[in-house]
């Protein structure tokens, strides 16, 4: 979710500082443990595996839009001025935020939850070529290092050895196919926030938490529309009536996703963009670790070298960031 600029408040304390910090890690870690033990894990002796991951993206897109409009009737927070976004105008930034994580829960068939993790954390790769190629920018040399160790990062940890363990918990094991569906999604984020931060830019007056609520609203019709039309939603039903413990998963894997981003809501408003993004990929780390020690996702040296290697990356792009000085407005 794009934060609509994010100013870092001069009030910010330690104390809401750590807040954030571990209401995303607390959120966003056992959501993707949550996740992961969906889409491997069989339920049942007979071993049947849920059917239909896209309906979780259904759920969770209604527990985000409640808690929005939740949080915005408690904190009084309103988007009702002439230059507020209406929900029409999120329209199509809704729909590819639809299929964008659809195709990143889809993926966790072909690859395991640790590639899909680190292959989603090179987003900075496409937008710096792009950026490069059609729109002649310039970017510093640590710049360009950074993204070179996180394509390599991702190309060492994508062709190397997995281990037979890693490869059993997969429903259709497809490297090919499982990366493919990681830069589809790449590429519908990418195209996401730069239109959310289009209306942002038109619309001043809109709110983040009506952003959310306005975006999620989205995702449930188009869901909606989607898990109706190929019958996967009654099938996801069924199954979560025969197996509890699967719809306890599925009801844990909502509420962790909406108290996620009620959390960085509250943190890019609170303390900007650059403490999400440090606090986000720093997370994504600690994903990786509980995957493989709780979900024992054991990877080899080679994965555990491009893993490296990625987060070498994302940690000098966030020093750049930290240390870049604002460019003077010309008088």
């Amino acid at each position: 979710m794009s934060g609509g600029g994010g100013r870092a408040a001069p009030g910010g304390s330690l104390v809401l500082l750590l807040s954030s910090i571990l209401g995303i890690y607390g959120s966003y870690i056992c959501q993707g443990y949550v996740s992961e033990r969906i889409s491997t894990t069989p339920y049942g002796g007979g071993g049947e595996r849920f059917p239909s991951l896209v309906s979780l993206n259904l759920l969770q897109a209604l527990a985000c839009s409640l808690a929005a409009f939740l949080a915005m009737a408690v904190l009084g927070k309103k988007a009702d001025g002439v230059k507020s976004a209406s929900m029409m105008d999120f329209i199509l930034p809704g729909l590819t935020s639809t299929i964008g994580p659809a195709c990143g829960l889809l993926a966790l068939k072909n690859i395991s939850y640790p590639a899909q993790v680190l292959a989603k954390s090179c987003k900075m790769v496409p937008v710096m070529i792009s950026g490069t190629i059609f729109y002649n920018k310039k970017y510093g040399f640590a710049e360009y290092v950074a993204a070179l160790l996180i394509g390599v990062g991702i190309g060492v940890f994508s062709l190397a050895k997995s281990s037979a363990k890693a490869q059993q918990k997969l429903a259709s094991p497809n490297k090919m196919l499982g990366y493919g569906l990681c830069v589809v999604n790449l590429f519908f984020d990418g195209y996401t926030n730069a239109k959310e931060d289009d209306v942002l830019r038109l619309k001043p007056e809109t709110t983040s938490l009506s952003m959310m609520m306005h975006m999620n609203l989205w995702n449930v019709v188009f869901n909606g529309a989607y898990l109706a039309y190929n019958g996967e939603l009654a099938k996801a039903s069924a199954f979560a009536q025969k197996y509890p413990e699967c719809a306890t998963d599925a009801l844990l894997f909502c509420l962790t996703g909406a108290i996620g981003q009620l959390f960085i809501y509250f943190t890019i408003n609170t303390f900007g963009s650059l403490a999400l993004t440090t606090i986000t990929t720093t997370r994504k780390f600690f994903s990786v670790l509980i995957s493989v020690v709780l979900l024992a996702t054991p990877l080899l040296m080679g994965q555990w070298i491009g893993a490296g290697m990625v987060f070498a990356g994302l940690g000098m792009s966030i020093f750049v960031k930290a240390t870049k000085k604002p460019k003077k407005k010309a008088t």
